[in-house]
């Protein structure tokens, strides 16, 4: 069985903020909205093939696939509505008028990695240049037509017109300073309204380099709009290792890693709102309030953000958090994906050399790929994630388990168990919520959504991360949509998503009797009728 991957056009990038998940199917939604979703076990052969892409956004070349360093000297732009923001004072997110919680103490580092310590993060979030992009200021009749136009009028009407912008940001890896990129959307209320809470929009898997950065196309632009059209300030990170303006990574897209993501995450956030208290005051009025919301690799992204605010965002208040196909047991879920060569064992491949890379453990990733002619994987496919974004599938010529991982990982996975396959099942312990060695130090509700017939998240697998979280104190409200693949069960869902978030930011208590109970699927309200 080779896992390729089929790849079907997307159209309307204002709607399609709602393809949340990679993979699926896009059965019972309409031809016009299909997303670009892998199909596993398409035929290897077929045109685009990629791992790198999954929920690839519909990117036009002439304005998204060439890095704008590539395209210009030194990095310049060719739109002056760039603004490159030189001073740094002017960058301070945190409002001296309001008490900061200190940091809970955390020394980071696990799986036998170098020390290190973090930057402080009140010197992160500094805003290095931002664009307004002017073809998406939109008012709320125009989206409302678009919603209806596309086959998701549930969500109308939306209260709000919006404006979207583009900016880059300072934030840090392993204690290095870094930068990274970011689509902030804000809501124009007509009557005058300027205060809004924060949602922290985070993406399910794109690819894995500058290219795939969704801020580069009007998909990843739109889905931070639609946000903001339902009345958030919506920040959504590209993610370290995926600029999306100004000069290309240092780093490699950091896949799947807990602390990475979440601390890039919180340094948008904190960007964005220093965007809007300083060069953009006036527009809207962000309180103190984040709510993390995503799917799939979005989803494990939001969990962790929740999981890192008090150590690393001390300032901003969590309401809540709403995963969506979350992989939140890394684990259960490689346990799958090797049952069978698919495109859950592709994912898992990508998760485990960027997890290698990450933990610096060179020697490791030899031992864990195999380097023989004429595929040499541990040579190849670091390099393709690092450059590529659409074309040859580094996975087409692979036909069996034995050609990518090697004897002695295969060996030792059979007779201890991934989980004692060490380094790698401590890369997947750690990263993996339920097992992470980060100690859950807040009491912020989760909203957890799954599909039933979800084909790259092993929902029975996630089904036991819902009890498990449950055990361990974090108060879990539970939702599985019926009948519902990877992508449908968050689409499906968003109803029940926006009006949660509500809840959560408006102060409304949890009903206790709905708290870590694991019912049954139901159908969700926005399923398509048949």
């Amino acid at each position: 069985m080779n896992p390729g991957f089929r790849f079907v056009r997307r159209a309307a990038p204002l709607v399609l903020a709602l393809a949340l998940g990679c993979g699926g199917t896009t059965e019972g939604t309409p031809d016009a909205v299909q997303t670009d979703v892998p199909a596993v076990d398409a035929p290897s052969d077929a045109e685009g093939d990629i791992i790198g892409c999954i929920d690839a956004v519909d990117r036009d070349v002439e304005e998204s696939d060439v890095p704008m360093s590539d395209a210009l000297p030194d990095g310049e732009s060719p739109d002056t509505s760039i603004q490159d923001v030189q001073d740094p004072d002017a960058n301070d997110a945190v409002d001296p008028g309001r008490e900061v919680r200190d940091p809970v103490p955390l020394t980071p580092g696990a799986c036998d990695q170098e020390p290190y310590a973090w930057l402080p993060f009140d010197q992160m979030g500094q805003v290095v240049a931002w664009e307004e992009d002017e073809m998406l200021a939109l008012d709320a009749e125009i989206i409302d037509g678009l919603l209806g136009n596309f086959g998701y009028p549930h969500l109308s009407p939306v209260p709000y017109g919006v404006r979207v912008f583009t900016y880059r940001y300072t934030t840090q890896d392993r204690g290095v300073p870094v930068e990274a990129t970011s689509v902030l959307a804000i809501p124009v209320d007509p009557a005058g309204r300027r205060d809004f809470s924060t949602v922290a929009w985070l993406h399910g898997t794109t690819g894995f380099s500058d290219a795939c950065a969704p801020s580069r196309g009007l998909d990843g632009k739109g889905q931070a709009g639609v946000v903001a059209a339902l009345g958030f300030v919506a920040v959504a990170p590209d993610y370290i290792g995926m600029a999306g303006m100004g000069e290309p990574s240092t780093m490699f897209q950091t896949y799947l890693i807990g602390e990475s993501t979440a601390i890039a995450s919180w340094d948008a956030v904190r960007a964005a709102h220093s965007l809007l208290q300083g060069e953009l005051a006036g527009l809207v009025e962000p309180d103190w309030q984040v709510v993390p919301w995503g799917g799939s690799q979005g989803g494990h992204a939001a969990l962790f953000m929740g999981r890192y605010a008090p150590y690393y965002a001390p300032e901003f208040d969590v309401p809540g958090v709403a995963a969506l196909v979350p992989p939140a047991n890394l684990t259960a879920q490689a346990t799958t994906a090797l049952a069978q060569l698919d495109g859950r064992t592709a994912l898992l491949g990508v998760f485990l050399i960027q997890a290698t890379r990450w933990y610096r453990d060179d020697a490791a990733l030899t031992d864990l790929l195999t380097d023989d002619d004429p595929l040499h994987l541990a040579t190849s496919l670091p390099q393709f994630l690092d450059t590529n974004c659409g074309g040859a599938n580094p996975f087409r010529d692979v036909n069996s388990l034995e050609q990518l991982f090697t004897a002695s990982f295969l060996d030792s996975m059979q007779q201890n168990g991934l989980d004692a396959t060490e380094p790698y099942g401590c890369y997947l312990r750690e990263n993996s919520l339920v097992t992470t060695s980060v100690a859950r130090a807040d009491d912020s509700p989760v909203l957890f959504v799954l599909g039933e017939l979800d084909e790259l998240v092993d929902t029975a697998a996630e089904r036991l991360s819902f009890d498990a979280l449950c055990a361990q104190g974090q108060r879990v409200q539970y939702l599985e949509c019926a009948n519902a693949s990877h992508v449908e069960g968050p689409l499906w869902s968003i109803v029940t998503q926006r009006d949660w978030i509500l809840a959560r930011l408006s102060g409304e208590p949890l009903d206790p009797e709905d708290l870590c109970v694991r019912g049954q699927p139901v159908v969700c309200e926005a399923k398509p009728q048949q």
